[in-house]
């Protein structure tokens, strides 16, 4: 979850291993400035939240940046929920409230 990440963003290799359409190519940036990244089109869903998320997703190097997660949860996907952080405990809760 990155309730700063205007978008959602899947791992570039994810996206390859799991042969999602390419579709566009667009420049983002984050902290590390501007880049160019491709765009796959791909289903997001969270049994938990009964929710899935349809269409463009940005490649981003989350597993060859050194991160554990195959996804950028951004607030494309946040805005359907209510989230709380716990900031003592570092818990984050999502609700459908």
């Amino acid at each position: 979850v990155d309730c700063g990440a205007t978008e959602c963003c899947i791992d570039s290799l994810l996206a390859t291993e799991l042969n999602l359409p390419l579709v566009n190519r667009r420049q983002i940036s984050g902290v590390h400035g501007q880049k160019e990244t491709n765009v796959y089109l791909a289903q997001v869903r969270v049994p938990s939240l009964g929710f899935t998320m349809n269409g463009a997703f940005c490649g981003v190097d989350l597993k060859a940046g050194g991160q554990i997660h195959s996804a950028l949860i951004g607030r494309t996907f946040l805005r359907h929920f209510k989230m709380i952080y716990e900031g003592k405990t570092g818990t984050v809760t999502i609700t459908s409230d």
